[in-house]
């Protein structure tokens, strides 16, 4: 908890992957329609409610609210890999639309493998002294905070 009583995020996203493993999908969609309503719309939050929309038991939100989940996320960060796996998805087992099922495969083939050859690329090249030092660069954070 922190000092306001509040989950941090982290811990709040680890509960609601919890609640949609364990199908109490109700759970989760609660818990991401009160964090959404507080900052707004948030790639990984609306991955996370199409997935419990898909797995729910219960009337409310359908495919399409799923559909526009995966979108909207897709829409805010275009190469957010978890939205376009799940469109992906989406599109070849649950509406079947394989042409926009290819579309979305194809467009996380080329970024997880563009991933990999980076990764790849910084563990063999031996001016770089680890793939930690890789990760550190690559994401901004200064390797030595005082």
């Amino acid at each position: 908890m922190t000092g306001d009583g509040r989950m941090p995020v982290h811990a709040t996203r680890a509960r609601i992957r919890t609640a949609i493993a364990e199908r109490r999908c109700e759970a989760a969609l609660q818990d991401i329609d009160s964090i959404l309503r507080v900052i707004g719309d948030w790639p990984e939050l609306l991955v996370l409610k199409a997935r419990a929309i898909q797995l729910s038991d219960h009337e409310g939100p359908t495919l399409e609210g799923a559909e526009a989940c995966l979108l909207a996320a897709f829409c805010l960060d275009p190469q957010h890999t978890e939205a376009i796996q799940d469109l992906a998805h989406f599109y070849a087992i649950v509406v079947r639309k394989p042409e926009e099922a290819n579309r979305f495969a194809k467009l996380y083939a080329d970024l997880t493998s563009e991933a990999l050859r980076a990764i790849r690329e910084a563990i063999d090249d031996e001016s770089v002294p680890s793939l930690g030092d890789f990760l550190t660069a690559a994401s901004g954070q200064d390797p030595d905070p005082k």
